[in-house]
């Protein structure tokens, strides 16, 4: 078994549409976004990790012969990482491909891009440092590089 990542990909950047077309349409033109565009895009958000976290817990199980609870939060939280990280992957790979950017758009993505993986693995590792014997994030600090 695996878990197809692309039609999560493909929902979170149909939501973008959705929010960047409300964005210009309340006025504002750089595309940021902005606390009532991203509700929009953190409630489809949540539907879909809902779904991944269903596919997360049936293939952990199967490999594993158990797994954590699927309905809770930190599976949630586990798919909406997984979600928004394969979905930075894919944005800055492909905004750095992309021949109808000018070159200094597909430059900048492709420096971004290049690190997107050593920042996501590293963050994991950081927050795997913290949960060490049960340890909290409170008064720490657990720097991550990119490499």
């Amino acid at each position: 078994m695996t878990i197809d990542i692309a039609p999560y990909l493909a929902e979170i950047q149909k939501l973008m549409g959705i929010v960047l077309e409300r964005a210009k349409s309340s006025g504002v033109t750089n595309g940021i976004l902005r606390v009532d565009q991203l509700d929009i895009l953190l409630d489809g958000a949540l539907s879909l990790a809902t779904d991944l976290e269903r596919d997360i817990y049936n293939e952990v199980l199967h490999k594993e012969g158990r797994s954590y609870h699927y309905d809770s939060n930190e599976m949630d939280l586990l798919a909406l990482g997984i979600i928004f990280s394969s979905w930075s992957g894919w944005i800055f790979q492909a905004k750095s491909e992309d021949p109808s950017r000018d070159a200094e758009s597909r430059e900048q993505a492709k420096a971004v891009s290049k690190y997107v993986e050593s920042m996501i693995v590293n963050a994991i590792r950081g927050g795997q440092n913290i949960g060490k014997n049960n340890g909290q994030p409170e008064e720490r600090s657990e720097p991550i590089g990119i490499v």
